[in-house]
């Protein structure tokens, strides 16, 4: 638990004192358990659990659900999490949302980084980690927590999810292990690190944004865990970073070991190229790209263009592996959250790159035909780099170089623009037909038309909700959807009670549930709609979800 107390202050064990039964109630209730399965899982009658709920209430001095579970992080400690640390279970749904007088209490997807100082390190040695985890924390946008008996623990995701957390992750303890064998952290030598991924519960403001008053989540326990026993200057990794990993890092990220030297960090951000990937529904997008490389010395400037999940990381390294089928070279060049810390990433190599390397690439003399250049991500990159870019790519484009640049938005560049669209259903079910192949799993065809339904032709989700065994979204799929959900300024009280509800609902009724004017539940409506959130059922028929996947995430998410 980390944040500020409530009016009663921060709770310790000394000063509430509990039952068993109550330790136990309070402990799944920080899990996000509902009291059925708190009753399921005590093997105790409903009634019972409600009396026990009513007594721990009354000790811990709160009013309701959300005012115990902030402050039942810190009452438990280590304690607060039963569940096993790979991979940690996504909490269930809680039927009735929990609003707090300043903000909504809500689960999110993180990356925790947890760090350790090395066997027998000095008192000085750990508050200058200290210093340094809480500068490199604010550069990447991360919540630090120290912790007296060791470094910390980094919280990304936090503020803001995003989908590219685990990279700011990574390139976080990369910069931090480079201060360790080459600059003033040398007194750290054999820094060890714990890599996951799960869900917190947060406080967060109505319309977005944590609200800096209370974290809780048993992953930083899990991932605590992972530094049990682990050698000095190694990195474990949790089950969930692995599935991170392969999501938004590496495609080959199952030959990745749970175990690593911290100095072979940068090879995380590796990609391999040699390995044969399925394509679906992108054959236009295919063949403008492909007939550039296949026409020889005649340069071009490609963008390519996507929300996240679409697959245009996945048509870069198709490119890539074409060019070095047909005698060619080429660079992938892989931009980075935290331009602090390195702006871009050879994808062969993992080494960092800097952007006048980068114009370099674009600019110098070819040596082979076809010629390749990616930038991947190209929106990450800062405005003025990417004009920067843009225009060295004219250069390299007229000395016959194909340069592919993919990200959300490129910019006004010159060059073909490709924005790739959403798959049909038919294609949607030729790609999860394919995903023995891919990957040697076997999917149950009964399956497959709810998938496509819940996908909506985002390739992404159609893979995630095919690897679920539940059929709920995983943990990598939650992330990618609350990324872009906190990209508008969204009324969350309002998306909860949505979700909540029936499948449609008009704006008088949701005025009720909300306490509001009308004028303010429809202008919450509206941006709900502009952000393609929310749809308009029909005249007199109040508003819904566009689509289910939507629905079924916001309820997951909260409390």
């Amino acid at each position: 638990m980390a944040g500020h107390g409530g009016q009663n202050g921060p709770v310790s064990r000394r000063t509430v004192p509990l039952t068993p039964r109550q330790r136990d109630i309070l402990r799944l209730l920080c899990e996000g358990k509902v009291n059925k399965e708190i009753a399921r899982e005590l093997d105790i009658g409903l009634g019972t659990v409600k009396q026990h709920m009513v007594a721990l209430f009354k000790r811990l001095q709160v009013r309701n659900r959300s005012m115990a579970v902030s402050q039942g992080m810190a009452l438990l400690g280590p304690d607060a999490s039963a569940a096993p640390p790979d991979p940690p279970d996504l909490p269930s749904r809680i039927q009735e949302p929990d609003f707090t007088e300043d903000g909504i209490l809500m689960r999110r997807s993180c990356i925790v980084l947890s760090l350790a100082p090395p066997t027998h390190a000095s008192s000085e040695a750990m508050a200058l980690l200290h210093r340094t985890l809480a500068g490199l924390a604010c550069d990447a946008g991360a919540l630090f927590i120290p912790r007296e008996e060791g470094a910390g623990d980094l919280l990304f995701g936090i503020r803001r999810s995003s989908e590219h957390d685990l990279l700011a992750a990574l390139q976080l303890a990369w910069t931090l292990q480079r201060e360790v064998t080459t600059g003033r952290l040398s007194v750290c030598q054999g820094l060890r690190a714990g890599l996951n991924a799960g869900m917190a519960i947060v406080s967060r403001e109505r319309r977005g944004g944590w609200s800096g008053e209370a974290v809780a989540t048993p992953v930083i326990v899990a991932t605590r865990r992972l530094l049990q026993g682990l050698g000095d200057g190694k990195l474990r990794l949790g089950a969930a970073a692995h599935d991170a990993l392969r999501v938004f890092g590496l495609e080959d990220s199952l030959s990745i070991p749970d175990t690593l030297p911290m100095d072979s960090i940068a090879h995380l951000f590796r990609v391999d190229f040699g390995k044969a990937r399925q394509m679906v529904g992108r054959e236009a997008e295919w063949r403008r790209i492909d007939a550039a490389l296949s026409t020889p010395d005649q340069g071009a400037v490609l963008r390519l263009e996507g929300e996240t999940g679409m697959g245009k990381s996945h048509l870069c390294r198709i490119a890539m592996q074409r060019c070095l089928a047909l005698g060619g070279c080429g660079r992938y060049l892989r931009a980075l959250p935290v331009a602090a810390f390195s702006p871009l990433r050879d994808a062969a190599t993992g080494e960092p790159i800097t952007t006048d390397e980068a114009v370099q690439a674009l600019i110098a003399p070819r040596t082979a035909t076809p010629d390749l250049l990616v930038i991947d991500d190209f929106h990450l990159l800062t405005s003025e780099v990417r004009f920067w870019l843009a225009e060295e790519a004219r250069r390299g484009a007229a000395q016959g170089r194909i340069i592919l640049l993919a990200g959300r938005r490129t910019g006004a560049i010159e060059g073909a623009t490709m924005t790739l669209p959403r798959l049909s259903s038919g294609e949607s079910n030729v790609l999860l037909a394919g995903l023995e192949s891919l990957e040697g799993s076997t999917l149950d065809a009964a399956r497959i038309p709810g998938i496509v339904q819940k996908a909506a032709g985002v390739p992404l989700f159609a893979l995630e909700l095919a690897r679920s065994a539940t059929g709920e979204p995983t943990l990598p799929l939650l992330m990618t959807i609350a990324s872009r959900l906190d990209g508008f300024n969204l009324d969350w009280k309002l998306l909860q009670t949505l979700a909540d509800g029936p499948a449609t609902m008009d704006i008088e009724a949701l005025g009720k549930v909300l306490g509001e004017a009308g004028d303010q539940v429809v202008n919450s409506v509206a941006a709900a709609v502009r952000a393609g959130v929310l749809m308009e059922a029909g005249p007199g028929q109040g508003v819904g979800f566009r689509h289910p996947l939507l629905r079924q995430v916001i309820a997951l998410l909260q409390i």
